[in-house]
């Protein structure tokens, strides 16, 4: 991934877009030396969007209500203990929680 500071990317900037262009690779912009934003390419969007959006269908498909659980965060509820969480995944997925 290549990076950029806010000034460089103001002054080159055709020829940023043209690399992200051809390379498909993202940008990092950082601005008074932090990361600011990234710049991507259609085609990145487009496989970042799909493959995000095919997660959450898995997801739900599984039984898993992320957004309902950040919702719930947010108001203050209280969620499950971690080690009742794992525990159910360990046993969904036939694994052993068990330290070696």
């Amino acid at each position: 991934m290549r990076n950029t500071d806010f000034n460089t990317l103001q002054r080159d900037l055709r020829e940023h877009v043209e690399v992200v262009r051809a390379t498909g690779e993202p940008l990092v912009v950082d601005h008074n030396g932090e990361r600011d934003f990234v710049v991507l390419s259609p085609d990145t969007f487009d496989q970042l969007m799909a493959l995000a959006q095919a997660n959450h269908e898995r997801l739900e498909r599984e039984g898993w209500d992320l957004v309902g659980a950040i919702q719930s965060a947010k108001a203050g509820e209280e969620g499950r203990p971690i080690r009742e969480a794992f525990a159910e995944l360990a046993k969904k997925h036939g694994l052993s929680l068990r330290r070696r």
